[in-house]
Formats: structure tokens, sequence, C-alpha cells
């Protein structure tokens, strides 16, 4: 699980292969970054699994605190901070 890749390339990738209102599956999901970018986006749901519990709980951990972030400033401004690489989570 060392691949983790930008989320604004995740939030690139959703734009042209899915919709809003979609549901995106990840059946390997890793550190959960298509479920960021999903959050990120604020119109897309997710489904995903993953095998390793450590992963899960990393994956958990950056969509608890994205979540901070899109209540405290809002969705436009999470989706723009990740392509601007301003927000790591």
């Amino acid at each position: 699980h060392e691949w983790e890749q930008p989320v604004g390339t995740f939030i690139r990738l959703l734009k042209m292969f899915s919709s809003a209102g979609d549901v995106v599956c990840d059946p390997c999901s890793g550190s959960f970054t298509t479920a960021v970018a999903c959050l990120a986006l604020g119109d897309r749901q997710f489904i995903g699994t993953e095998q390793e519990e450590k992963m899960c709980r990393v994956g958990n951990w950056r969509l608890n605190k994205l979540q901070k972030v899109v209540v405290a400033k809002g969705q436009a401004f999470v989706e723009k901070a990740f392509f601007d690489k301003t927000l790591a989570v």
C-alpha cells in the first residue's frame, strides 16, 4: 500500500469518468484516496473494501479529518485546496 496518489488526481479522474450522484466502488481501497476524493467533491458516494485493518484505520482517520475541514470551511474550499496542494489528509 505504498502507492498513495495525490487526491487532486483522483478528483480529476472522478470528474472525467463518473457523474454527480454516482456510487464509486474501489475494491482495493488502501488508504482510501478514492473515498477522500469523493468526499472532497461532495456529490459522489463511495463503497470500498480493504483487507488490511491498519489501512482501514488510516483511511477512516483521513475521512474523519477531511469531514471536519468540510464542515469548517465548506466543500468549495476543500476541492480547490486539493488542486492547489494546500490541503493534505
